[in-house]
């Protein structure tokens, strides 16, 4: 929030008891990636997210008339609400468990369920917000590889060891059932032969052939163990996989009188093994390495200290949320595959594919230069645009936007590298999609997001560790006598104390005001309540509170505006409502939020009114008790006869339609002057106050 001027003043709110989803919640409610709820302490939906409804196979209408035990398992239900008990009745505020709901389809949907209980002031308990993450596929992975696992474990403890005794001088003298079985031999052939001639071991790194362990048991006299799984080379079109150890055999202190060499077939636990090896790098779906692989790669490449030019790309399929929502999960899945193929094949030998994680990709290439990196990033563009999905006779598209960055290894770590190519990434998302950008530390929209991402984790500390600030500027008659004030929000990081610029654009771009909203606004009610209980809080004066567009847009913030309204009962007539006048305003849920207040008896105003291309539409469809003028019409107003035009086209608006105007910006006296002179009466700007803490600017009796 910026102390007028200049322009856009959007403060922010309540610290969310969501600790445990620092970045899940940071978009708005509805596009959560996974399961949320508002859930009655009886158990009934208040309110679902769309991924909610997707995971459960209900739309919201009908998951709204269901209560959460009739969806859940019956074998897990009792776990469930003695933990619903557990916080009702005590002082917790929290609980976790793994549990299964009752899809519509009658499927087991394996969830994980974060719950915090929001209550009242009184203490009393208001509603639960419940995160769901689908686990089945991870629980499905743990179980096939526990499987594995036991598989391994059993398969080792009865494998049938192959014995084999030589004589001292390394010739076979028998060798048991196991033994000629692995080797393919019968004794015949296989007694009175060189142990080192019959039994060959190789590598299976690179079938480099091994020393026979028997002939340094014989010449040191010690237990002689091969340390790796070794390859039977000579025994037949399959040889197995063994361990092998060598024991002498003594009659007394004189030399060895002979060797047993013990082989174990461990061609089911290499293989297991090898499977595990296999799951923990590559993405269970698409068969491609997994993001761990690929940094695993990278700090190699790192390290080896490879000179050869090397690219990240970073790419992300564009609209596959929409294939995903519209078509469900398994066509999705399926879309996924295809394209994961299809890409592979595009870069053919110059890059191996990763999937780090949903919708995105990644592969590292060599080329020499962008122009050839930007070649091959097109190609993959053209390979997602011809891929064509068609499901139930309806046509669907996707796109790929692609991030680059250069692998620099003098400056560059393998995490620094994948957030220069998400970087890059975003970027080129935001300029429309389908294209590929480069990242480039000079670059001001990578710059833009970068600081974004920093201004996101002082954001979070802010809200943890209340490190938000309220300060003040007054709204004033022509004679600097306050009629209101504004609420400004400052943001204090260790000493340095943050305008509204250095962080809001941030928390707009990153879905994070909804929750700076829910901080301003109860922290407005506790300054208002406080001073109201203790007779402080001047008479006849109000608080105004900004809200941003995407905080009224949002249904969930408005439910929770209005309930917590509800259960503090702040004098209406102490409080107004800003509403920025701005395109961002969408759907229909913030008309009916401004209606809501104003049936409450708050009033609201369109805030930096003029601003916007829709202006007057806006107020014609919105009805409301007063508009603030932009302060960029009124900074020039003595010099400038367009603004001068307009700021009275304005007022009279206002005085046609009986609402209050308040000019913003007023710097000096003779911007104050022609003001006056159109009738206005109610300002706010430099020239009367500048914004201060809560308890300087309400000392003030006049400015």
């Amino acid at each position: 929030m910026t102390d007028t001027p200049p322009g856009k003043v959007i403060p922010m709110f309540t610290e969310l008891a969501l600790r445990e989803s620092e970045r899940r919640f940071q978009q708005a409610f509805d596009h959560a990636p996974i399961g949320f709820a508002l859930v009655a302490p009886d158990g009934r939906m208040l309110a679902v997210n769309h991924e909610l409804c997707l995971m459960l196979e209900y739309d919201r209408a009908e998951l709204l008339q269901r209560d959460f035990q009739s969806i859940t398992h019956p074998d897990d239900l009792e776990n469930d609400l003695a933990q619903v008990r557990r916080l009702l009745d005590s002082n917790a505020d929290d609980y976790r468990i793994e549990k299964r709901y009752i899809a519509r389809s009658g499927s087991i949907v394996e969830a994980q369920l974060d719950v915090s209980l929001l209550r009242g002031v009184d203490g009393r308990p208001i509603h639960f917000l419940s995160q769901i993450q689908d686990i089945t596929a991870r629980k499905q992975q743990a179980k096939a590889l526990a499987r594995a696992e036991r598989v391994a474990q059993t398969t080792l403890s009865a494998l049938g060891e192959g014995v084999i005794r030589c004589h001292a001088d390394g010739r076979i003298a028998d060798a048991n059932t196991a033994a000629l079985a692995m080797l393919q031999a019968d004794p015949e052939t296989l007694i009175g032969q060189p142990v080192a001639s019959t039994v060959v071991l190789e590598s299976l790194e690179d079938g480099q052939r091994l020393a026979n362990p028997v002939g340094q048991a014989l010449a040191d006299g010690t237990v002689v163990r091969l340390a790796r799984f070794a390859r039977l080379a000579n025994a037949g079109v399959n040889p197995p996989v063994v361990t092998a150890m060598a024991s002498p055999i003594r009659f007394s202190d004189t030399e060895p009188a002979g060797a047993v060499m013990v082989l174990q077939d461990v061609g089911e636990l290499h293989q297991a093994t090898e499977e595990l090896i296999y799951l923990a790098s590559h993405d269970a779906l698409t068969g491609l390495r997994n993001r761990g692989a690929l940094e695993k790669n990278l700090r190699r490449i790192i390290d080896h200290g490879d000179k050869q030019p090397r690219y990240l790309l970073h790419m992300n399929l564009d609209h596959f949320r929409t294939v995903n929502d519209i078509c469900g999960t398994q066509i999705g899945d399926r879309v996924l595959e295809d394209l994961a193929t299809l890409l592979q094949a595009a870069l053919g030998e110059r890059a191996q594919l990763a999937r780090l994680s949903g919708d995105e990709f990644a592969a590292l290439v060599a080329a020499d230069g962008e122009d050839a990196v930007t070649t091959l990033a097109n190609e993959l563009i053209d390979t997602v645009d011809r891929y064509h999905l068609i499901h139930e006779d309806r046509p669907y598209t996707v796109g790929l936007s692609v991030g680059v960055a250069a692998l620099m290894p003098s400056d560059c770590e393998p995490s620094e590298l994948l957030v220069r190519a998400d970087a890059a990434l975003d970027v080129a998302r935001q300029a429309g999609r389908h294209r590929v950008h480069f990242y480039s530390g000079d670059d001001p929209a990578i710059r833009f997001n970068l600081d974004a991402r920093d201004a996101a984790q002082r954001i979070h500390r802010a809200l943890e560790q209340d490190g938000f600030e309220l300060h003040l500027q007054a709204i004033v008659d022509a004679a600097g006598q306050p009629q209101g004030y504004e609420a400004l929000l400052r943001l204090r990081d260790g000493r340095e104390m943050l305008p509204p610029g250095a962080f809001l654009p941030a928390a707009k771009h990153l879905g994070l005001m909804p929750a700076i909203d829910e901080w301003v606004v109860n922290a407005a009610l506790d300054l208002v309540g406080s001073r109201t209980a203790a007779g402080h809080w001047p008479a006849r004066r109000y608080l105004s509170i900004n809200l941003s567009a995407g905080s009224v847009s949002d249904p969930i913030f408005g439910a929770r505006l209005l309930e917590c309204l509800r259960q503090r009962s702040p004098p209406a007539d102490a409080l107004r409502f800003e509403i920025t006048e701005t395109d961002e305003l969408r759907g229909h849920d913030y008309a009916t939020l401004i209606a809501a207040l104003r049936a409450n008896g708050y009033r609201v105003w369109l805030d930096d009114f003029g601003s916007g291309y829709n202006t007057f539409e806006l107020l014609k469809r919105l009805p409301v008790d007063g508009i603030k003028i932009d302060g960029l019409f009124t900074r020039e107003l003595c010099d400038d006869p367009i603004d001068s035009v307009l700021v009275a086209a304005i007022a009279d608006v206002g005085r046609r339609l009986a609402i209050e105007v308040v000019a913003e910006g007023v710097e000096d006296a003779g911007s104050l002057e022609i003001l006056t002179g159109l009738g206005l009466g109610s300002f706010q700007g430099f020239y009367f106050h500048r914004g201060e803490s809560a308890a300087s600017a309400l000392a003030r009796p006049a400015f």
